[in-house]
């Protein structure tokens, strides 16, 4: 009968390193996952999608529906936006009284939350609300404020407040209507311990079927007019005439 047994040469004996090095590389494997998790980048900035200033002047082209625009990569509030093409909006920022993009100049203005900062904070959009501004103010406000003819302010707006039990309890109405029926409506955030820098909001229509939602701090509400006038024409200008 033949002897299957291995003879002691067959016999090979693990290395003295190998589960050390297994139990190494197990460790080394899971300390770069927990540094990756806490310091890597993720998906939200992988996508592009978590808000990073740039200096750069470099010019993007976007196509908003049938609008081209061409916009310096300095007023841009996501790098995404940064990759140009088509998109339903693109979200902006610029800085007060002159409208200035992003620098290094006014870095702090752009990553501090006091009540008079002086970034206005823009988006232009596809035009997708159900309903136009003045039909907001009729349909959404005006059976939500508290009764009487409201309180005329000095910059040219009329203050209404909102009910204590509706839905924009924490939100003051700032309206005006021109002679030919334009509607101006701003909604402004109520100073409160929980929002001690409250904004102010307008959400209307633009050339090209298109919304421009924008805010500021409440503290610069009486220059709503001055702020309204220069933005709009600051869209203007990134329109692309070639386009």
């Amino acid at each position: 009968m033949t002897d299957t047994q291995p003879s002691d040469q067959d016999l090979k004996e693990d290395s003295p390193w190998t589960y050390p090095m297994i139990i190494i590389g197990v460790l080394l494997l899971l300390s770069g996952l927990v540094f990756y998790y806490y310091f890597g980048p993720s998906l939200s900035d992988i996508r592009g999608d978590t808000p990073e200033a740039s200096a750069r002047s470099t010019a993007i082209q976007v196509q908003i529906g049938s609008n081209s625009f061409v916009i310096q990569e300095n007023f841009t509030q996501y790098p995404r936006a940064r990759r140009g093409g088509a998109r339903d909006s693109i979200s902006l920022y610029a800085v007060l009284p002159d409208m200035d993009p992003y620098s290094l100049r006014n870095d702090r203005d752009f990553f501090t939350n006091d009540a008079d900062n002086p970034v206005v904070y823009f988006q232009i959009a596809l035009n997708r609300q159900p309903m136009s501004e003045a039909e907001r103010v009729d349909h959404l406000y005006f059976e939500r404020l508290e009764s009487g003819e409201g309180e005329e302010m000095p910059f040219g707006l009329t203050y209404y407040r909102f009910r204590n039990n509706s839905s924009y309890a924490d939100q003051d109405l700032f309206l005006r209507v021109d002679d030919e029926g334009g509607v101006v409506a701003i909604l402004c955030s109520r100073h409160s311990e929980i929002v001690p820098s409250p904004n102010c909001r307008r959400d209307l229509e633009i050339p090209g079927n298109l919304t421009m939602s924008y805010r500021f701090k409440r503290s610069h509400l009486s220059d709503w007019e001055a702020i309204d006038t220069a933005l709009r024409a600051l869209v203007e200008t990134f329109r692309d005439p070639a386009g």
